[in-house]
């Protein structure tokens, strides 16, 4: 009861969180001049961990999950997943000064208790905002596509989405580099509503861009 509590004051305190940082970064923009114009294209390289957040893992009478791909959450909230890796390849192209469309094509892993591999490939149409850009950027991007799942001999081809914060700084005219963090969102569905589950991670990773 205490962890479900704890989880529900989590979420809202980083909606609150969220929010206000959308609301100051579009008042900032008022302010600020803008770099790109259409056309402009920029590359990113991200590397870094991820964070198993929240898992929502359906089980039968006996406790086993019922899910193909996922090995289950335990009774104290627990996703059973280890930190692991997450790189992507980000390309996009820039419509007006502020926003960007493009894709993202990445790979992810977890080592899970039994010591098995999860392993994620996810392919993302993203549209990103940029209040602030120049020497100092502030992306924000949203992502929605497909994600390539497997597990202990299994694999599944499923829905993925994700919402990315970053801040990064051009040492030079062409090339920067930064962090980035936010929210991932995979769920598992089937014909059976009792076996959908879904698993949620907040990635935390360095990044590289080149823009030209």
């Amino acid at each position: 009861m205490a962890i479900r509590v704890l989880l529900k004051y989590n979420l809202a305190m980083q909606k609150k969180l969220i929010t206000l940082t959308i609301s100051l970064l579009m008042i900032f923009s008022l302010y600020a001049v803008p770099y790109y114009d259409s056309g402009n294209q920029n590359f990113t390289i991200n590397v870094g961990t991820n964070v198993p957040f929240i898992a929502s893992i359906s089980k039968d009478s006996s406790g086993s999950p019922l899910n193909t791909m996922w090995p289950g959450s335990s009774k104290d909230g627990k996703t059973n997943f280890s930190m692991g890796g997450y790189g992507s390849l980000d390309y996009e192209v820039f419509m007006n000064p502020y926003f960007s469309i493009g894709g993202e094509l990445g790979y992810q892993f977890n080592t899970v208790q039994d010591k098995n591999i999860f392993s994620m490939v996810p392919i993302l149409f993203k549209a990103t905002y940029i209040p602030i850009s120049g020497t100092i950027e502030l992306p924000i991007s949203l992502g929605v596509g497909i994600n390539y799942i497997s597990y202990g001999g299994a694999s599944k081809l499923t829905l993925h989405g994700s919402l990315t914060l970053g801040a990064r700084y051009f040492f030079t005219e062409n090339w920067g580099f930064g962090l980035n963090s936010g929210i991932t969102y995979t769920p598992e569905f089937y014909s059976d509503k009792s076996k959908n589950g879904y698993i949620t991670y907040i990635p935390l990773n360095l990044s590289v861009t080149y823009r030209h």
